[in-house]
């Protein structure tokens, strides 16, 4: 009998202790639990007093939220920088790894708090060309489990010179999702000339908007002037640009399209190597226009040092299928720095692209005395009319 009564005790007390530590273990848990590649999702926590949360109007609510992503491109650009706010510096961007083929990739945003936004920007990476993915679909979710598409772009062409702003209707979320199925790629010194896919990006903001919405710092904004195009003839101004390399983050691709013909420090360069190999630039204008003359203009204050001896520019309306327009070889040193001017049948051109076979060479102090090859130009412009004058 004392056996039977002993044996209920001991039985009761297991379960009870059982019960309590279990409750304990499984309600216990904060907020800030994750998996490995993947932000914890809510979908056991009780939101019923999600209606009591004060909605946030014109304010970034992914500033003070977490983010994980797919992949990252090395410890120094990971997935924290898309959400601290920093728009602008040379490595302040987040990347994904680098692969030889187009793969997805994405990042996932947990918001700040849960409430309605109808409103996405994000921010290209800002001393770049290259990086925003051409498709891609922004899904959110407000338990990070189910998700619904409010964005999706097909061959989507980004400014670089502008935050990307998708608006949608109001939706209640606490995630953000931004999925890549077609990425930017490069080619180039860094990459070993192999073309390789990746995104690379500034900053992702998350708003509710309402009236006249936050400050974007853009160029139309009230109180700024925005760049205007000294030669309204020219179709290549403000174009995006990419290039196989460039010299350091002061002679960027972008200098070739900003209207800025002469100074010291205003020209494209590409990086200095100590043999001869091929260096290019791409432009994609903002608009597909009629062409029949591209402008060349070299380095303002170098007497021609920069410019390619060998090369060939080719036009696409499309950015895959090229027809080659100018193809020069031994070409002179430009005199007086003169712009160098190349006629052809007009017609309808979106990209140009001037690839360099045979690069110009110097050697002097500055290298140390050895001899090395690069390209420096200071703009190309592209009319759609011929002019007299042209070099041949």
């Amino acid at each position: 009998m004392k056996h039977n009564i002993l044996s209920k005790i001991i039985n009761y007390s297991l379960v009870l202790i059982l019960s309590v530590g279990f409750n304990y273990m499984t309600t216990g848990c904060s907020e800030e639990r994750y998996f490995p590649g993947k932000i914890y999702t809510d979908e056991d926590l009780n939101d019923d007093n999600d209606d009591d949360v004060t909605e946030k109007v014109n304010e970034n609510l992914a500033i003070e939220g977490s983010i994980t992503a797919s992949s990252k491109q090395d410890d120094t650009h990971g997935p924290e920088l898309l959400i601290n706010g920093v728009v602008s510096g040379g490595e302040e961007y987040f990347g994904t790894n680098q692969t030889t083929s187009d793969h997805e990739e994405w990042v996932q945003i947990k918001l700040s708090q849960k409430q309605k936004i109808n409103a996405i920007w994000i921010h290209p990476r800002s001393n770049s060309d290259i990086g925003f993915p051409f498709d891609f679909t922004l899904q959110v979710s407000e338990n990070g489990k189910d998700w619904t598409t409010v964005v999706e772009e097909t061959n989507y062409d980004a400014d670089y010179t502008k935050i990307q702003k998708f608006s949608f209707e109001a939706i209640k979320a606490s995630y953000v999702k931004l999925i890549a199925t077609k990425l930017s790629h490069t080619s180039n010194m860094w990459t070993n000339w192999q073309e390789v896919y990746f995104i690379q990006l500034a900053e992702i903001e998350v708003y509710l908007v309402e009236g006249d919405g936050p400050s974007d710092g853009d160029d139309d904004d009230e109180g700024e002037v925005e760049q205007q195009n000294p030669n309204p003839a020219n179709f290549a101004f403000g174009a995006s640009v990419t290039a196989s390399s460039q010299q350091g983050d002061t002679f960027i691709p972008s200098m070739l399209v900003n209207g800025v013909l002469t100074g010291e420090n205003e020209y494209y360069g590409s990086f200095q190597q100590t043999f001869d190999h091929e260096e290019w630039v791409q432009l994609v204008m903002k608009e597909q226009a009629e062409i029949g003359s591209i402008w060349v203009y070299p380095r303002s204050n170098a007497s021609g040092e920069g410019f390619p001896k060998e090369f060939k520019i080719e036009i696409s309306t499309n950015g895959e299928n090229w027809t080659t327009v100018v193809d020069k070889t031994d070409y002179p040193v430009p005199t007086e720095c003169d712009v160098q001017i190349f006629n052809f049948t007009p017609t309808n051109v979106k990209y140009i692209k001037l690839t360099a076979t045979k690069l110009s060479s110097i050697a002097n102090m500055w290298t140390n005395w050895e001899e090395v090859y690069f390209m420096q130009l200071a703009e190309i412009q592209a009319f759609k009319d011929q002019v007299s004058g042209e070099n041949k």
